[in-house]
């Protein structure tokens, strides 16, 4: 080898080292680059991961509140109706019993004479309107 390939050789060998060195930096740059940016986003997933657990519990808890107050509600409906349904029967029970003691006439007796005495029972109202005694 002359002495000028010789120097070209070495020339070259130092710019293609030169170059492998520049290119070795610049894929660790990238490298770092992306596991910052691949740990920025798992901590981001974590945070994510985090509120959903907690939106997801909250959610829970007021389906199961939701759901507690619809059975309360539909026990309490019951109940009330139940309770309408008693008072109704009690006051057309009230009603039938009035309406048979004014179909019944009163006894009444007299310290003067042992026999009873029929008295008869007052009129009952016809209409709503008409004035009660």
């Amino acid at each position: 080898m002359t002495r000028y390939a010789l120097r070209a050789y070495t020339v070259l060998v130092a710019a293609l080292c030169a170059g492998a060195i520049a290119f070795a930096l610049q894929q660790e740059q990238l490298a770092e680059r992306a596991d910052a940016e691949t740990s920025a986003w798992q901590s981001l997933a974590r945070e994510v991961l985090v509120r959903e657990r907690a939106a997801l519990q909250n959610q829970r808890a007021i389906a199961l509140r939701y759901d507690a107050l619809v059975r309360r509600t539909n026990r309490s409906q019951k109940q009330l109706l139940a309770a309408v349904d008693r008072a109704r029967r009690a006051v057309q029970h009230t009603a039938v019993q009035s309406s048979l003691a004014a179909a019944t006439p009163a006894v009444v007796t007299t310290a003067a004479s042992p026999v009873p005495v029929v008295t008869p029972a007052p009129p009952v109202p016809t209409t709503t309107s008409s004035p009660h005694p």
